[in-house]
């Protein structure tokens, strides 16, 4: 029993190593695209933060930290190895959707800042299959530096809006952003 249990998380980790590797890009946008190769290469001997509420997981540098809120894991927080832990490089903030089922456009105009409306300078961008929008330098978006500028992805999956603040270290996030994998509604069955 326990040798079956063994076996197949050795091939569940083998799977989610190949898939890191696979030739389709996560992020479909000129400006975020990163080849397979390239992104091998990058994210070899990177860390592996999985949320299993929001059924995603990414690749993040050695030396950086990632910190998930409790066992929801509505917010984690991406920290580079010189930044303090209140201050993160990059926010992913989850919000559940398989009730209301909003669109990006809808979900904004709930929020208190409807970027959707607000923010003309944004690009169409896909990530790891799920579609979105990148708003570039959007302000108020951290509370207690609201002139500060950041950039927002936002996707929306089958049941939920994720949104992505990068606030430094765009060029190590774009490689964050690559490595993203969604899991959708399958579920792995160890027997």
């Amino acid at each position: 029993m326990k040798k079956n249990i063994l076996i197949s998380a050795f091939v569940c980790l083998f799977l989610v190593s190949l898939s890191a590797c696979s030739n389709k890009p996560a992020v479909n946008n000129s400006s975020w695209l990163m080849s397979a190769s390239e992104l091998a290469k990058a994210v070899n001997n990177w860390k592996i933060l999985t949320n299993p509420a929001f059924r995603y997981e990414f690749r993040y540098p050695q030396n950086w930290s990632a910190v998930m809120s409790g066992e929801d894991g509505v917010v984690v927080n991406v920290f580079s190895a010189d930044q303090e832990t209140s201050d993160e490089d990059l926010r992913i903030v989850s919000y559940t959707n398989w009730k209301q089922n909003y669109t990006i456009e809808e979900f904004y105009e709930k929020q208190y800042q409807n970027l959707y409306k607000v923010y003309v300078d944004r690009e169409d961008i896909e990530i790891a299959g799920a579609k979105g929008f990148w708003f570039k330098k959007v302000k108020n978006m951290i509370p207690d530096k609201p002139d500060l500028e950041v950039d927002v992805i936002t996707v929306k999956t089958s049941d939920s809006i994720i949104e992505f603040i990068i606030k430094r270290n765009p060029e190590i996030v774009k490689t964050i952003l690559n490595s993203l994998k969604f899991y959708g509604n399958n579920s792995i069955e160890i027997k």
